[in-house]
């Protein structure tokens, strides 16, 4: 799917709702100390072998491991997350001594937009391609438009995407399944 795609289709209602972005540090981190000297830490290696690290500015959990590696979840934006894990890395350093990571890189955005219509949920499952419908197990049409990307179709109206790699491919992926969907007479009025 083209990036490119996003700008030129609206999609009023388009929210990013979690973002998340990792990194490596270029050396071991002694979690147990981070977790005493930093506020809002939880480290209980016998549950989790995570510290996990509640921030408020910006608003993200940062999620870091001995090894060096750093997740940063619950952001909205690819922007705040970025900017979490660098604040992060900042306050490790005056805890710890230098340290460096390598490049951020954005694993999962999950994205959401309501269409305005009921979507008719068995049409779909017939005619758009690479989807599942299994209405005992889950409520949505899981339709996979390419590898590790999926959108979530339910009969609200509301669809829901997560595996993209940049919000701008988020965005361009539920706007080919909002389209895909109107070209195949899925959508009907809301009751």
């Amino acid at each position: 799917m083209d990036d490119s795609k996003s700008s030129t289709c609206a999609l009023p209602g388009y929210r990013t709702v979690n973002v998340i972005v990792s990194t490596r540090a270029d050396r071991e981190l002694s979690l147990e100390i981070l977790a005493e000297k930093l506020s809002g830490c939880v480290y209980e290696p016998e549950i989790f072998p995570g510290l996990v690290y509640r921030r408020s500015d910006p608003k993200a959990t940062i999620i870091a491991f001995a090894t060096g590696k750093i997740t940063s979840v619950g952001s909205k934006s690819e922007e705040a997350a970025r900017m979490s894990i660098v604040t992060t890395v900042s306050e490790i350093a005056r805890i710890e001594g230098e340290i460096n990571v390598g490049n951020i890189t954005t694993e999962n955005v999950v994205a959401t937009v309501d269409v305005g219509r009921q979507i008719d949920i068995d049409k779909v499952s017939g005619c758009v391609l690479k989807t599942i419908y299994e209405p005992e197990q889950f409520p949505g049409v899981i339709h996979r438009p390419k590898d590790n990307v999926v959108v979530i179709i339910f009969k609200s109206g509301k669809l829901v995407t997560t595996g993209s790699k940049s919000e701008n491919e988020a965005k361009s992926t539920l706007c080919a399944a909002s389209k895909t969907l109107k070209e195949c007479g899925c959508l009907i009025e809301k009751t």
